[in-house]
């Protein structure tokens, strides 16, 4: 297992980064500043797109300033959260972060959404990761049942066809980044069950939109390459005939 770990761990390294240090991320946002570069959340279970570009990043006082979306229902849905995840899409990257405590403000003489600085962006290659959100109408659940975490019912909030992915859990279940979950269940509601083991990179503690407590945890899949392409090509079809 520990030689299994490991490999999967380097696997991961190469193509995905995730970024803790305060300084870099507010060196990051200020070239997506400068760059004007857009920003998009999914709000309401992905009912709702919020779309915006980050104006001021203030590394002292430890906060971002963005614009207000087009959408006032995306820009409501916002200011009600407590925590949006944010995609940018640069160059071949793909970045994504949590942003906590919306509260409204004025930057420039316009009105703007303040948040905290990002404790953690991930950033990888999104030639080789393409993600594909899944829709909240067609859950795909990932059943766990480990030695040394025990058994529980994660989530899968979106997946790539290189495996990598998010999945939500309940903050009882800490999983701690490299932890392999041996012989994971993958079941989509009218598909066979696909068998991988699952590896986690990070978890970060967030909400739903309803406030319930949950723990967001960026994992690999690791095995059945071919299934797990063909339930991602599924959920394309899927989102493409919404």
């Amino acid at each position: 297992m520990p030689e299994k770990n490991t490999t999967a761990k380097q696997q991961t390294a190469s193509r995905q980064l995730l970024i803790r240090s305060q300084i870099e991320i507010a060196v990051m946002l200020d070239a997506l500043a400068n760059d004007n570069m857009p920003l998009a959340a999914y709000l309401e279970d992905g009912e709702l797109l919020f779309v915006t570009r980050v104006r001021h990043v203030d590394a002292e006082t430890g906060c971002i300033v963005v614009d207000y979306g087009p959408s006032k229902r995306a820009n409501a849905a916002l200011l009600s959260s407590r925590t949006i995840t944010l995609h940018c899409e640069r160059g071949s990257m793909h970045l994504q972060f949590l942003a906590s405590r919306p509260i409204e403000t004025v930057f420039d003489g316009g009105p703007a959404v303040q948040f905290d600085l990002p404790e953690v962006m991930i950033q990888y290659n999104r030639r080789l990761h393409r993600r594909v959100r899944i829709p909240p109408h067609v859950p795909l659940r990932c059943f766990v049942d480990c030695p040394g975490v025990g058994s529980f019912e994660a989530r899968v909030a979106d997946i790539g066809r290189g495996g990598v992915g998010t999945i939500l859990h309940d903050p009882a279940n800490r999983l701690e980044p490299g932890r392999v979950l041996t012989d994971c269940r993958i079941l989509h509601p009218s598909r066979p069950p696909v068998r991988a083991d699952v590896q986690i990179s990070y978890s970060i503690n967030t909400q739903l939109p309803d406030g319930t407590p949950v723990v967001r945890s960026g994992c690999r899949f690791i095995g059945a390459p071919d299934e797990l392409a063909e339930l991602t090509r599924v959920f394309v079809v899927e989102l493409d005939e919404d």
